[in-house]
């Protein structure tokens, strides 16, 4: 996808609050501000914050660190980083192109484990309805609602975006979170998530 003017908004909001030295990001994402490609990468905005960046991809672009998330990140990953973001890549996380449960399950749990206790995680992902045919998974405000009742997680924000302007078939759910301890839902605790396949 990439980080919209409304999804710097947020971090800019998240930044401003919590004051992250790191983030660990999904996705080697551009920078689309005002609708426009406002510089190639979105390391860029980050180290202009003084964020250590980090960006996990299977893109070998901007760097990344190439791993498939949908199986566990190495241990030495966990507890690394004070914000995680999704800005419209767990969407795509399923295997042999099309969904696979355990591997979108895996997305979710090496995001919970990457991020330090009382860290954030900002999420920004098709909603259910919307582009079509453009991932795998799409996202419900239940989804997180759910999440957060059986993880170690606040809700701080939570609601529906238009990409770009695109409120008739573009919209996104996002959601900021903030950890509050290591509990994390089980495979079959996730699999009664609100999430769609289409």
């Amino acid at each position: 996808m990439g980080i919209t003017t409304f999804s710097k908004n947020i971090l800019d909001r998240v930044i401003e609050k919590y004051n992250p030295k790191n983030v660990g990001e999904y996705g080697s994402q551009n920078l689309y501000l005002d609708a426009e490609l406002s510089t190639p990468y979105s390391n860029v905005y980050y180290e202009s914050k003084g964020i250590e960046y980090t960006c996990f991809d299977l893109s070998k672009e901007n760097n990344c660190l190439v791993y498939d998330l949908t199986y566990p990140l190495p241990d030495k990953f966990n507890d690394n980083f004070d914000l995680v973001t999704d800005f419209g890549c767990t969407e795509h996380y399923g295997r042999e192109g099309k969904h696979h449960l355990e591997g979108f399950y895996n997305s979710w749990v090496n995001k919970h484990n990457i991020l330090k206790v009382s860290g954030i995680t900002v999420n920004e992902n098709p909603k259910s309805g919307h582009w079509q045919n453009h991932g795998f998974n799409y996202y419900t405000e239940e989804f997180y609602k759910g999440l957060a009742k059986f993880a170690d997680y606040e809700i701080i924000e939570l609601g529906e975006s238009c990409a770009m302007g695109n409120c008739e078939s573009g919209k996104n759910i996002f959601c900021v979170m903030q950890k509050n301890g290591n509990k994390f839902p089980t495979l079959d605790e996730f699999s009664t998530l609100e999430f769609k396949l289409s």
